[in-house]
């Protein structure tokens, strides 16, 4: 019994190390190669300026396209190589699969229509909580003020994001956390998820989504229908943000408010179907298609314990010094 125990405790043990090394990587990629971007994006023009030149090409339009597609290999290289990272360190251990495959169960759609109203509130509620402290002269206002921009900021602020963030947090932390407990598997990649965002005025609705994308990933034993909801739920905002600067203020502000009103009034249709539908069971009447290869029990005081581990600390005190900074930025300079 003690030694199933032990070998229990080793494999969670080595589970978490190898977690905590990919998202340090995900951290130091993050930072490091957005701080080369703008000389990256120099050397850049410098190379291409015959073929810019040559093509009529703008000094701007080549600006933006180069910044705009350094950006987008810059953020996925920086999630999906610590993907792939911890795959090679996984070598020779058992680890769960990613589960890549396309299912989508009959109450897929009530899961999209319910869950994405959800995020919607949090973010509300995350709006007010960080609505003590001014963080606007920190947020990138960048106008979205052309049909070619409005394709990036899908591109860069949903898509690209939606994909590789799925990928690591669901696809990779949440999966290798399930044979450890479903409910453990979907806090603890939430709150990591929350943690990678390293600034304080996302963290509640971070948390709030990575909970909801845990549960839709378990729930369809799918990456990609949380995907789905994921890239939905981050272009609203781009949406919100175009209409905004292009109709008149008051015009903007009531449709907004008619669209947001009309997709909370579906979501409480769709909650209530699956409240009654799953009978209070939020992973579902047959505990969901994500189940794991293995199932291994660990005490629950044991289990937090042999999580925080001194490099998983390392991750999550680098995490809360960013976010530390940030809001001291915001502080002072509001």
């Amino acid at each position: 019994m003690e030694s199933t125990i032990r070998k229990d405790e080793n494999s969670f043990r080595a589970v978490i190390l190898r977690l905590a090394l990919a998202l340090i990587l995900n951290s130091v990629l993050i930072t490091g190669l957005f701080a080369v971007r703008d000389p990256l994006r120099v050397l850049l023009l410098r190379l291409l300026s015959s073929p810019i030149e040559r093509y009529g090409i703008s000094t701007s339009d080549a600006e933006f396209i180069i910044s705009s597609v350094l950006d987008c290999v810059i953020y996925l290289f920086s999630f999906m190589f610590p993907v792939l990272f911890f795959r090679i360190l996984m070598s020779g251990q058992q680890k769960e699969p990613m589960r890549l495959g396309v299912r989508v169960p009959a109450e897929t759609i009530l899961l999209i229509g319910a869950v994405i109203p959800v995020i919607m509130g949090a973010a509300e509620v995350n709006a007010i909580i960080s609505g003590f402290v001014d963080f606007s002269p920190l947020i990138d206002n960048t106008l979205i003020d052309t049909p070619a921009k409005l394709i990036y900021s899908f591109i860069y602020t949903a898509l690209v994001p939606g994909f590789c963030e799925e990928f690591l947090f669901r696809g990779t932390v949440l999966s290798n956390l399930l044979p450890y407990g479903k409910t453990t598997a979907v806090v603890g990649s939430a709150v990591l998820f929350a943690l990678m965002h390293g600034n304080p005025m996302q963290f509640f609705y971070a948390a709030a989504a990575g909970i909801l994308l845990g549960i839709v990933y378990v729930r369809t034993g799918s990456v990609w229908p949380g995907m789905f909801i994921h890239i939905i739920n981050n272009y609203i905002g781009v949406l919100r943000q175009y209409f905004a600067e292009r109709v008149d203020y008051t015009q903007a502000a009531r449709l907004i408010y008619a669209i947001d009103f009309a997709i909370m009034i579906a979501g409480a249709v769709f909650i209530v179907i699956l409240i009654l539908k799953d009978k209070g069971n939020i992973f579902g009447n047959d505990g969901g298609y994500a189940e794991p290869t293995h199932c291994v029990r660990l005490e629950r005081g044991r289990a937090v314990r042999l999580f925080f581990n001194p490099v998983m600390i390392v991750y999550i005190s680098l995490q809360l010094t960013e976010a530390a900074i940030v809001l001291l930025a915001a502080v002072i300079s509001g």
